[in-house]
């Protein structure tokens, strides 16, 4: 390998990473679709997903606060606590529970699963392992779709939605 090459392979390598960090779902569509080979894709996918969680059920309390105070209480208003939106977050989170948060964490983005779990409980291990464990499951079965069956996985997201 040249030094090109090494840095085109670093460069994917943390492209997958961050954005892992950011959109798990993303990140392991974008693994699946690198040339840095599968156990590296999967190596940087799984621990940009590990980081994203550890991050966000860290500081998750603390950005909540933040956007809020940011959000309603620059102008005086106050956060309207009975709209649409949290009626059926609040059904879905009644019907589903931690279990249902963490299953969609990898479609919806890591760091609103993780504030709608941090809503449920204060357990910030169980947050962790929960939707981490989802992360992993959601990631094996888009590698084993395309590395063992040869599904095009791409194609299969156009075609669901």
């Amino acid at each position: 390998m040249n030094f090109a090459e090494i840095i085109d392979y670093m460069g994917q390598f943390a492209t997958i990473f961050i954005i892992s960090v950011l959109k798990f779902g993303v990140g392991t569509l974008t693994a699946i679709n690198s040339k840095i080979g599968v156990v590296p894709s999967i190596i940087a996918n799984l621990t940009g997903g590990a980081v994203g969680v550890f991050l966000y059920t860290k500081f998750g309390i603390y950005f909540k606060h933040k956007y809020i105070n940011w959000k309603y209480h620059r102008h005086g208003n106050h956060p309207k606590i009975f709209t649409s939106r949290n009626r059926k977050l609040v059904k879905f989170k009644n019907f589903f529970g931690m279990f249902g948060i963490a299953v969609v964490a990898p479609i919806v983005t890591v760091p609103v699963a993780v504030l709608m779990a941090l809503t449920l409980t204060d357990n910030k291990k169980k947050i962790a392992i929960f939707i981490y464990a989802a992360c992993v499951l959601w990631a094996a079965q888009f590698f084993v779709l395309d590395h063992y069956y040869h599904i095009d996985v791409y194609k299969l997201i156009q075609d669901i939605f």
